[in-house]
């Protein structure tokens, strides 16, 4: 099992109004960490008083961009998607009124964004593709034969669409839609009129690079116990005919796998390597990494380290294989881990920590009855710098909370990062930027 380095190192910092010295932690190889967004319904950072982020996970580009869902209350609720640029700022995309958006991804060429858009019936407005200056907007994809179209990934090419999609019949389908075609279906669960091997597709998790994986559940129409057979199947869709190949299976398939279980979500990278949480034969929950061709590696197991309780979160992964995640540690805290390349586990962001804040001094973590902590699921970029969405409150005894923050945990000066490294997913083109704020 991984050995967990030194929990956190001081770092001395000046405080902007007392000018007393003040020593914030900061993770190991990190940078303390840097508020760049605050959503409150008194006065925000970086947006509009009034403002909330939608919880939803975010996206987290390679120069440090941050791509969100949101809502502000000028008379009535608006939602919409943001753009944060510490070169350009903010921008805002509206929708309309009563809709919102959900899972985000990129574009190959991350000249546009993708989302859902959902209406106020629960209903999917189709796949949108928002270009990336925030100037353009259009329906990229849309099958009305479905109510609700899933984790839209964009594959390759701007004009294909990898989505899971709920039926009216409450089956579940696997299917590539394209600008001027037909919806080509790769996977699909058993239905009245269709005979399946799986009663459920989860949600995949998908990249840009043309790859995904969906954990599936074996059985007939309606048998969705725990006792049945589950598996992750990967979907290989970079060359002209997808191919589906097993990964994993759980031991109610294959006797003599180690694996009694999968949670419903997991990470993937561009090299095809996998990260997943599972459940163990002794009955402990743990976090798995398999990469490409190679067994799989236990790398966190609850209570056999600091970690007591993964959440049932997203955990993401970059291409050099950190993790991120959230769990609940020995003490009883919640907050954001890392585990890098080799294995070794990290603290990023824990309850009570102290941060710096555009509102002074505060700390992780509400005030009061509601107890909530972090509000999104973390995410790396390919530099290994950390986005995380954290609820505040001051720093004081008589603390009040200050809204939603996303903090960045900038890595310290990364070699790749200073020799010029290439970006190839999550780049951003140059371009005009606009608010309607």
């Amino acid at each position: 099992m991984p050995s967990l380095r030194t929990l956190w190192i001081g770092l001395v910092s000046i405080a902007s109004i007392s000018g007393s010295a003040e020593i914030y932690p900061r993770p190991e190889g990190y940078k303390v960490p840097a508020l760049r967004l605050r959503a409150d319904s008194g006065v925000a950072l970086n947006l509009p008083s009034r403002s909330y982020f939608a919880l939803q996970d975010a996206l987290f580009l390679d120069t440090q961009d941050i791509l969100a869902s949101f809502s502000v209350w000028q008379g009535e609720a608006h939602s919409g998607v943001l753009r944060w640029s510490q070169q350009h700022g903010l921008s805002t995309h509206h929708l309309a009124p009563q809709n919102f958006a959900s899972h985000l991804s990129p574009s190959p060429t991350s000249a546009e964004i993708f989302f859902e858009e959902v209406n106020f019936g629960g209903y999917s407005e189709g796949v949108m593709a928002l270009s990336i200056d925030f100037m353009r907007v259009r329906r990229s994809v849309f099958d009305p034969t479905f109510r609700f179209m899933s984790s839209p990934q964009a594959l390759r090419s701007p004009t294909r669409v990898l989505v899971r999609e709920q039926k009216n019949d409450a089956s579940q389908g696997l299917s590539v839609l394209s600008e001027n075609a037909s919806p080509e279906t790769l996977l699909e669960s058993s239905s009245r009129n269709f005979s399946s091997p799986y009663a459920y597709l989860f949600p995949p998790v998908a990249h840009a690079a043309g790859l995904a994986v969906i954990k599936v559940r074996h059985g007939k129409p309606g048998q969705l116990s725990e006792s049945q057979g589950d598996e992750l199947l990967q979907v290989d869709l970079k060359g002209a005919t997808p191919v589906v190949r097993s990964l994993l299976k759980d031991r109610d398939l294959d006797g003599s796998s180690t694996i009694l279980g999968f949670d419903n979500t997991g990470a993937l990278n561009a090299r095809g390597d996998i990260a997943w949480i599972v459940g163990l034969a002794n009955g402990r929950r743990a976090l798995a990494r398999k990469r490409l061709n190679q067994a799989v590696q236990i790398l966190v197991e609850e209570h056999a380290s600091v970690i007591t309780a993964f959440s049932h979160f997203h955990i993401a992964m970059n291409q050099r294989g950190d993790i991120v995640f959230r769990a609940q540690d020995s003490q009883g805290l919640e907050g954001v881990w890392r585990v890098d390349s080799s294995g070794t586990l990290f603290p990023v962001l824990r309850e009570h920590d102290r941060v710096k804040t555009d509102q002074g001094p505060a700390r992780i973590g509400v005030s009061g009855n509601f107890g909530g902590v972090i509000f999104m699921s973390p995410q790396v970029n390919e530099y290994g710098d950390i986005l995380v969405g954290a609820y505040l409150r001051t720093d004081e005894i008589q603390a009040r909370n200050i809204g939603m923050g996303y903090f960045v945990i900038e890595t310290d000066e990364d070699p790749l990062r200073a020799g010029g490294r290439s970006i190839q997913y999550g780049q951003v083109l140059s371009g005009s930027y606009k608010s309607d704020f």
